[in-house]
């Protein structure tokens, strides 16, 4: 008998021989052309489909807001989400603002910070499903960082005020376990953590949570800052500086920028602005404009005329901006593929 032969015959073992060596890479957009490229390299991609992805920053950086936009895409490709709250902060009126279906067939809610039984409940969840049959599995961890034990429970309940020196690998064990969720069920799992100021030069944070989670991604991303997005005197929303800490596609230490406005959410094309000129798609006529060169006699735009679909569509379809981007992020040859965006089955326009 061939060497492997005995595996793929034997049905104790089979299920864990790959047989999708060559199995195109799938992705979950995440709002804007900037954050696909940091999560995977590519303007189209976004969180990677069944892999274990990592979304940290300090309190009020659009993490969530981050994993409830890839969630709701899952959705409109008929996956279920699992949302394991930990923060109990869930909001359904912010999650259906962001694209997500929070009907209970869509949608299953656990809201517990116990690490024992969220453990518990993901392996009885996924102890007899099959994703080969089954609708598959898209599952946000918010967040790591307000896990805690049975015994600090326990003990707060008996007047001690001790500390559980165990809480850190428990939850290395949890993101190990949600890796092997990832890996035996081809469930997509987005970790979200807590981002801590040290005292590093030039650091961007360092992230809580456990060692675990830093192992178990195939991608980390981190929103390091943000910066107040101002008309006049009138704040309009955010504008924040995402990192890529860690990349399998997307190559680690990349930095761009993304805006998140009060009444519109996430930008779909602010960020790529300073690439453009760069690369010679877009050139300044004069001060405080901007044209495309892929356009005869273009007129002048101001910054604030440009975030849009109808500025940016012309220079993907008639530039090679597209594969220019993705050579610049991407560490995977593969990604820069014929794709083009105009392709893709979402609208960035919305």
């Amino acid at each position: 008998m061939a060497f492997g032969d005995k595996l793929k015959k034997d049905k104790k073992f089979r299920d864990f021989v790959s047989t999708d060596l060559e199995k195109p890479k799938s992705f979950y957009h995440a709002g804007s052309i900037t954050l696909n490229l940091l999560l995977s390299g590519k303007v189209d991609g976004g969180i990677l489909s069944e892999k274990v992805s990592m979304l940290a920053a300090p309190k009020a950086h659009f993490k969530s807001i981050v994993a409830m936009i890839a969630a709701g895409n899952a959705q409109k490709r008929g996956e279920k989400i699992l949302w394991l709250d930990a923060e109990f902060a869930f909001d359904s009126s912010t999650a259906r603002m962001f694209g997500m279906d929070t009907s209970e067939e869509k949608l299953i809610l656990i809201q517990d910070n116990s690490i024992e039984n969220v453990r518990s409940i993901v392996m009885n969840l996924f102890d007899d499903y099959d994703y080969k049959t089954e609708p598959k599995v898209f599952v946000v961890v918010d967040s790591l960082g307000m896990m805690i034990t049975s015994k600090t429970v326990n003990d707060a309940l008996d007047g001690e005020d001790k500390v559980d020196m165990s809480v850190s690998q428990k939850k290395n064990n949890l993101s190990k376990l949600l890796l092997r969720v990832s890996g035996i069920n081809k469930a997509t799992i987005v970790m979200i953590n807590h981002l801590y100021e040290d005292m590093k030069m030039h650091s961007t944070g360092a992230i809580g949570g456990g060692s675990g989670g830093l192992y178990s991604s195939s991608s980390i991303l981190k929103i390091t800052s943000k910066k107040k997005d101002k008309e006049g005197n009138e704040v309009k929303g955010n504008i924040f500086t995402a990192y890529t800490e860690k990349g399998r596609l997307a190559k680690e230490n990349s930095k761009l920028t993304f805006l998140a406005s009060y009444e519109e959410g996430i930008n779909p094309w602010y960020g790529i602005l300073d690439d453009a000129v760069e690369g010679g798609y877009v050139i300044k006529p004069s001060m405080g404009f901007y044209s495309r060169t892929c356009i005869s006699e273009d007129k002048k735009f101001r910054e604030s005329q440009i975030y849009n679909a109808d500025f940016w569509m012309p220079i993907f379809k008639g530039t090679d901006f597209q594969k220019y981007l993705e050579t610049k992020y991407s560490y995977d040859d593969s990604l820069k593929a014929e794709t083009k965006i105009y392709d893709m089955g979402f609208s960035l326009e919305g």
